[in-house]
């Protein structure tokens, strides 16, 4: 069985909505036949808010697309060129969310984790799971050395990569795979943020009071948290009770898995 995939309409589209309701603070309502522009562009853009750019930086992220807004925005819409202003927001609102569903489709290959067919275990849940999972790897660390099922998770992924592998797990099966607790991650964010504290705590004081070393004082403090916090988001391991290898891994995830969302082909 081929392995390539494609994200099934269905599955974007909820996705599309959910983004947007997180965008817009409430809960938004819309066919693929609908307009992007009048539907939820121009309804919810404000003063200091870009409705289009929060929503494609949103699923470039939740998709694991490198900065996708110039790059749909030049595809979906059409040029500005010789068209009047009346006549190029004319053209705008045509695009639909069905539009903005396709573009995704041809721009994000989806990882397949439909069951594999093995000698003597036709349509093995597991192995395919196993396979998709590796594939998000791949994309998300492509220096990452090849494994198997035995190898241990640690030597493969750790710190934020392996919790950027649970975010796009959590993505993919729609909640069903929950985020891991991740103590470390959480004490790490916290000592980046005590580090910028610091460091500007100490350079309003050595303005008050100059030539007496705090700011030297405040740089070595900034250093020490920020060095700390970077141990810990590191040496993370993010992982549910029992996990060691990527085979614990993919064994934990395929009962979680809601089916397929993929069409493969």
């Amino acid at each position: 069985m081929s392995r390539t995939a494609t994200y099934s309409d269905d599955f974007l589209l909820r996705l599309v909505l959910r983004v947007m309701s997180d965008v817009a603070r409430k809960p938004i309502v819309l066919s693929p036949a609908d307009s992007l522009v009048t539907g939820f562009v121009i309804p919810y853009s404000g003063w200091d808010e870009d409705p289009w750019d929060d929503l494609t930086c949103t699923l470039g992220y939740k998709l694991d697309v490198p900065a996708p807004f110039d790059e749909w925005s030049m595809e979906l819409f059409p040029p500005r060129g010789a068209l009047s202003k009346d006549e190029f927001a004319a053209a705008c609102r045509k695009v639909t969310v069905g539009d903005l569903i396709s573009l995704i489709k041809r721009k994000c290959p989806a990882a397949s984790f439909a069951p594999l067919d093995l000698p003597g275990v036709p349509g093995c849940d597991a192995a395919g799971v196993f396979l998709g999972v590796k594939q998000l790897v791949e994309e998300i660390d492509p220096r990452c050395k090849r494994f198997g099922p035995s190898t241990p998770v640690a030597q493969v992924l750790h710190g934020p990569a392996l919790w950027r592998l649970w975010e796009r797990l959590a993505v993919l099966s729609e909640a069903a795979v929950p985020l891991p607790y991740a103590p470390q991650l959480a004490m790490g964010a916290w000592c980046y943020l005590f580090a910028f504290l610091v460091a500007i705590l100490f350079v309003i004081i050595e303005c008050g009071e100059p030539g007496r070393g705090f700011f030297l004082v405040g740089l070595l403090g900034s250093f020490a948290f920020f060095s700390t916090g970077k141990c810990l988001r590191e040496s993370a391991l993010p992982l549910p009770p029992g996990i060691r290898t990527w085979g614990d891994l993919a064994r934990y995830v395929t009962p979680l898995w809601p089916g397929t969302h993929e069409a493969v082909k």
